[in-house]
């Protein structure tokens, strides 16, 4: 047993015999009261077959409101178009994925090399041609739609890397034999990495498949590194067995010629339908069967589990080449890589994967398994991942669980808590050895904030700094600390904006505040003319009527201990909003060039990219509003001297300097009329490009 005050021991399984016997003992012991329990009945519906007065439908349950499971398709459609050629291929400077480390990328669904675009929304890839702004075209589409849920790609070389879930879950009413119960499968998270050498003709090279839930992933040079969690640490409980059927009496329907079929009854069973039935002349309902069930016994259950343990107990992976042919599968972790429960009750184990999409070998390199209690955040650094969860034992008194993996090699090393709870990966960081947590702690208006610094010591992260008891009553929005300096923005009535010193790491200062209406939700640091700047994105509130819209905030904190506000901006509207406020991928910021580009949406038919130019001393300068016609533009980038903006539907270009329209293609499929507009800076029509079949 693990007590409250004490750290567990890290430590991991020495060998599969350790992890079997760890697995059946646990087992005996959690199911100990069901082995051969009785329950009651479970019905099915034998088959169905309802017969309209034109067609038919037939087949049992399963079949007919059952979905197509596609996670083992390996069909991807690509449809190419003709590249341009007739262009230089020298280096272009292009940004990149706005990330919270520099050199640690995360997943986005835009990406480009400065020559191609690639996108990944929806159910499509689709990459288009870059390299001459004014012409631009679609080099090829790829279908998608058997990935899953798309969560985003990292571009790394001529590999693109694709991470999706899948969550094709079975059907609880399907009988999939006469002798079990219906069972659930549980999510998956593809990777998928396809080779973009040339982006007319896309190949897929690998595609893995891993049991459970995505968590997060971030990119390092070639290698991807992936978190999945899988609810529970251990073996399935014992099964029901079925006992001999009974059937139930028919069901007979009661309607009146040429009235639409509204109730059916029986002598056991009388529903009212909310919809008509397809037909009032079907053929009478199936016959109900039930079935009284028991749990197996403990004899039962370890004759069935024996030799099976580890199959049973811990997420698979499967991984096929770019031919759909299986070359590796079996168990996600190895027993060795296996960490002992750092919990008395595991809740989820989560594992570690790490990907090198060019070393040639398909598949995860390695993967670490970890048991413990609930995680659903994490920050990452050149060095260390940090996994971190909500402690809910005591409701009065929450900790943030924090988990330390090296990742050079990939392993568990330490473990700690903060007190309260974090608010996104923005709230943690590390720097020179030493990691930063913000948190809030209690609730309502007995809240307060506070900032943690922890250490190593051996296999436990100590605080060895503490920062406590900012704005009571309120909790924090935001928060961005980076190198000696941190800032928090915390809210219930106004927007306190706080800079604080952490120069001296086992002492951290409150070095300066600000009081302001409304709140940020996001932070960025920048610098321009020489000045120190936090751009801050989020909301504003009208004091009187409650009311709040989108506002951009920018900070001088050049002297830290006296933070000015520069200028706050107001969008237009009541409700308007940007995806920026919880994505900060959506946020483009040009240093080069000081250009700020957000999308914002007012309205189910007004949104678009505001574009600003940022300046320590004027403030913020609207430049003009980019639209695609009541279409949400969902990134923006630069490539060279060009702002491209990029909507689910088309991709549009700009000159940087004076933001005039000078190219656009509309994406293969969209409903677009082909036209993107610029409002403020002057623009000229571009005529709309066909949709390449």
């Amino acid at each position: 047993m693990i007590a409250n005050n004490q750290s567990p021991t890290i430590e991991k399984f020495k060998s599969e015999s350790e992890l079997k016997s760890y697995l059946v003992n646990d087992a005996l012991t959690k199911y100990s009261s069901l082995f051969g329990q009785k329950t009651g009945g479970i019905g099915f519906l034998d088959s169905i077959n309802l017969v309209p007065n034109q067609g038919s439908l037939t087949g049992n349950i399963a079949e007919v409101v059952g979905t197509t499971d596609a996670t083992n398709s390996n069909s991807f459609t690509t449809v190419t178009g003709i590249a341009n050629t007739g262009v230089s291929e020298s280096f272009v400077q292009s940004s990149s994925t706005n990330t919270q480390e520099q050199g640690v990328d995360e997943a986005d669904l835009v990406e480009t090399d400065g020559k191609f675009i690639y996108e990944v929304v929806g159910k499509t890839l689709t990459i288009v041609d870059a390299r001459n702004s004014q012409q631009l075209n679609i080099a090829s589409q790829t279908d998608l739609s058997s990935l899953g849920n798309i969560e985003g790609a990292y571009l790394q070389g001529n590999r693109l890397t694709v991470i999706s879930n899948d969550w094709s879950w079975g059907l609880p009413l399907a009988k999939t034999s006469s002798d079990s119960i219906p069972t659930l499968s549980g999510p998956k998270v593809n990777v998928t990495v396809f080779n973009v050498s040339d982006p007319k003709s896309v190949k897929i090279e690998e595609k893995s498949q891993l049991e459970g839930s995505l968590l997060t992933s971030r990119a390092i040079n070639d290698q991807v590194y992936v978190v999945t969690t899988q609810t529970g640490f251990g073996l399935p409980g014992p099964k029901l067995v079925p006992g001999p059927p009974v059937e139930l009496p028919k069901l007979e329907l009661t309607t009146n010629p040429g009235t639409p079929l509204t109730k059916f009854s029986s002598k056991a069973i009388n529903f009212n339908l909310s919809q008509p039935a397809i037909s009032s002349n079907i053929s009478p309902l199936p016959s109900i069967k039930t079935y009284t069930y028991a749990y197996e016994t403990k004899e039962q259950y370890l004759a069935r589990i024996q030799g099976q343990e580890l199959k049973l107990a811990l997420p698979d992976f499967t991984t096929v080449d770019g031919q759909g042919q299986l070359v590796r599968s079996g168990q996600l972790s190895q027993a060795t890589n296996i960490y002992k429960p750092l919990d008395n009750q595991p809740y989820q184990v989560a594992n570690v994967s790490v990907f090198d999409v060019d070393d040639g070998k398909p598949g995860p390199d390695f993967s670490t398994g970890i048991p413990t209690s609930y995680l659903d955040k994490a920050y990452m650094s050149s060095d260390n991942l940090y996994l971190l969860g909500t402690n809910w034992q005591d409701w009065s008194n929450l900790q943030t669980k924090l988990l330390k993996v090296d990742l050079n090699p990939l392993e568990l090393v330490a473990t700690g808590d903060a007190p309260g709870q974090v608010n996104n990966q923005f709230s943690v960081d590390e720097h020179k050895d030493f990691l930063r947590v913000a948190t809030t702690t209690g609730s309502g208006w007995n809240s307060k904030n506070n900032l943690y610094v922890l250490q190593q010591q051996g296999q436990k992260l100590d605080i060895v700094g503490r920062l406590e008891g900012l704005a009571p009553g309120e909790t924090i929005r935001s928060a961005r600390l980076m190198d000696d300096y941190g800032f928090m923005v915390t809210f219930r009535e106004v927007d306190p904006f706080f800079t604080l010193d952490l120069r001296q790491p086992t002492n951290p200062q409150l070095a300066g505040e600000l009081k302001l209406p409304g709140f940020s939700q996001y932070l960025q640091v920048i610098e321009s003319q020489g000045k120190q700047l936090v751009l801050g994105i989020g909301q504003d509130r009208d004091p009187l009527t409650g009311m709040r819209t989108l506002k951009v905030s920018l900070f001088d904190v050049t002297d830290i201990k006296n933070p000015k506000e520069v200028e706050s901006f107001l969008f237009e509207g009541q409700y308007a909003s940007s995806e920026a406020q919880w994505d900060h991928h959506a946020v483009s910021y040009f240093p080069g060039s000081d250009i700020l580009a957000i999308p914002y949406q007012k309205s189910w038919s007004e949104q678009g990219l505001r574009v600003f130019h940022v300046d320590g001393v004027d403030g913020l300068t609207v430049l003009g509003d980019i639209k695609h016609q009541g279409e949400p533009i969902r990134r923006s980038l630069r490539i060279g001297n060009d702002l491209y903006a990029i909507s689910d539907k088309q991709v549009t270009a700009y000159n940087l300097g004076t933001l005039q329209q000078v190219g656009q293609v509309v994406l293969p499929g969209s409903d677009s009329n082909g036209f993107g507009g610029l409002i403020g800076s002057g623009s000229f029509p571009v005529s709309p490009v066909a949709a390449f079949m």
